[in-house]
């Protein structure tokens, strides 16, 4: 893909981008793009050129601020008569929010699954196969801090602490 000299974007394009454009000069539109990502959206262009389709990537662009934020774009070469390249149009939107909105729930995922399998461990460990807690050992109990000897009753935790140990040791939490 080479420069595009093209009529000049849309104000607020040019106020994203941080107002690169000047009349009549050639933009290069890996100038925006995040390196890591060049290679990417090289590649659907080439593909969107040998299908006669839009090309269709999520990539990286750089903002006003120098900030590199995640877009959704689209890129529909303009063909000639000969069938040859003559320009391009496209369109990014902005879709960073949402990608690192999907990175969070990915992290809160492997933590509960962490925590799910931390329980299993500790309910194996107590060889009641049950999920349930301890009362002691979640501090929810409802019953007095002294027995009625007047001393603390011992903790309850059946080796939940080892579990806790089991399950971080084989590695289950990914971070």
């Amino acid at each position: 893909m080479q420069a595009v000299s093209s009529p000049m974007p849309t104000s607020l394009a040019a106020k994203y981008l941080g107002n690169p454009f000047a009349p009549n000069t050639a933009i290069h539109w890996d100038q925006f793009v995040l390196e890591d990502d060049v290679k990417k959206v090289l590649d659907a262009w080439r593909s969107a050129l040998t299908a006669g389709e839009s090309a269709k990537v999520n990539a990286r662009l750089e903002r006003f601020d120098g900030q590199y934020r995640w877009h959704k774009l689209r890129i529909q070469p303009i063909f000639d008569d000969a069938r040859v390249v003559s320009g391009a149009c496209g369109i990014a939107m902005d879709i960073h929010d949402f990608v690192k909105a999907g990175e969070a729930y990915e992290v809160g995922e492997r933590r509960l699954r962490f925590a799910l399998d931390a329980a299993r461990v500790s309910a194996s460990a107590r060889g009641n196969g049950t999920w349930a807690a301890a009362p002691r050992a979640s501090g929810l109990s409802s019953r007095k801090s002294t027995g009625s000897n007047g001393r603390k009753p011992k903790c309850r935790c059946n080796g939940s602490s080892t579990a806790f140990q089991r399950v971080i040791a084989r590695g289950s939490l990914a971070s």
